[in-house]
């Protein structure tokens, strides 16, 4: 099974689009598909927690892929972290026929 861990993504990403992405106090919505990052959105570095979690919640929602999750970074620090239900989750892929 694949490390959900954001940094994974980061070291088979080299030179300046990695340092751009650690950049001091800069937010990342990390969107999520199957426990997989799927993509990494750069926000903006003067937004509040609540600001950048509202934001990543409308790539999330406005998202064509298929996602289930997402988190909010800031460097090291786990801003948020939204999952779905998975009872509502295999409900809605199964359908509500027997």
């Amino acid at each position: 099974m694949r490390s959900t861990d954001p940094y994974a993504l980061l070291r088979r990403v080299s030179g300046n689009s990695a340092r751009r992405l650690l950049e001091e106090g800069q937010m990342r919505c990390f969107l999520m598909s199957g426990g997989h990052i799927v993509s990494v959105k750069v926000l903006s570095t003067d937004l509040s927690d609540e600001e950048a979690i509202e934001q990543c919640r409308l790539e999330f929602e406005n998202s064509r892929q298929y996602l289930d999750d997402f988190e909010v970074w800031q460097r090291t620090r786990k801003v948020y972290q939204h999952s779905l239900d998975r009872e509502v989750l295999t409900f809605w892929k199964r359908g509500p026929w027997p």
